[in-house]
């Protein structure tokens, strides 16, 4: 079977990836920060969908780990971080959208075979653009 890691799956997007993928009858796992005050909710959410969820924390080890332990096909990196959000806990484009997005790439990468990884930036690049992007 098809199995689909979903690196930020209660995000805008994530939240949708995941039903997408069990309506398609690919295993999904829906990763949830550990730390996440609604670990519950999201946890009875993506399992009643068909999904199991991963809470590995977000540190090289904890994610190669996840990466080990579900053998994903493919990698969505889905992961993005916000002004509001930076206000509270200080995290940043570097921390996160770019921090958090190569540890996903680099325990993906190290993975025999090779995964397909998805990657979706939260905005748009060019002149226009906010952001470090």
């Amino acid at each position: 079977m098809t199995t689909a890691f979903v690196a930020d799956a209660t995000g805008y997007t994530g939240r949708s990836v995941v039903p997408t993928l069990r309506a398609r009858g690919i295993e999904a796992v829906a990763h949830v920060r550990p730390d996440s005050r609604s670990l519950a909710h999201w946890r009875t959410v993506f399992t009643s969908q068909g999904a199991s969820v991963d809470t590995s924390p977000w540190s090289p080890q904890g994610i190669a780990g996840a990466m080990a332990s579900h053998r994903p096909d493919f990698v969505f990196a889905l992961i993005g971080t916000t002004a509001k959000r930076g206000k509270v806990d200080g995290s940043t484009y570097e921390s996160v959208d770019y921090g958090l997005t190569v540890m996903l790439l680099e325990a993906a990468a190290a993975m025999e075979p090779r995964h397909c990884f998805v990657y979706l930036s939260v905005a748009g690049a060019g002149s226009l653009a906010w952001g470090a992007y």
